[in-house]
């Protein structure tokens, strides 16, 4: 599951965000979802195995962003996942870097 933010091409909602358009990823579209499913998801602890967050544009940690907007999410991540039945066996990875990038 890969939680990405709502993006518009050609006038029409994609679902995906921008950085994950490039070819081979977008094929994969039905295993893409919006951030309200994560939370919901991790409520009930129906996560899958691994999940990829990638954060909007609005919650961005780069400078001339407002950084606040970037640790409110991480925060949001962290509770729901905290609060979840699947807790006790999960890893939360905090990478700094763009999708694609070096982790």
């Amino acid at each position: 599951m890969i939680p990405c933010a709502e993006s518009t091409f050609g006038g029409q909602s994609s679902g995906i965000d921008p950085d994950l358009m490039m070819m081979g990823v977008a094929r994969h579209r039905s295993n893409f979802f919006s951030h309200r499913h994560l939370f919901e998801r991790a409520a009930n602890g129906t996560l899958p195995a691994f999940s990829f967050v990638m954060p909007s544009l609005q919650a961005c940690d780069h400078p001339c962003f407002d950084m606040a907007k970037g640790e409110r999410q991480l925060k949001d991540i962290y509770e729901a996942l905290r609060a979840g039945p699947a807790w006790q066996k999960t890893l939360f990875l905090v990478a700094y870097d763009d999708s694609g990038g070096f982790y």
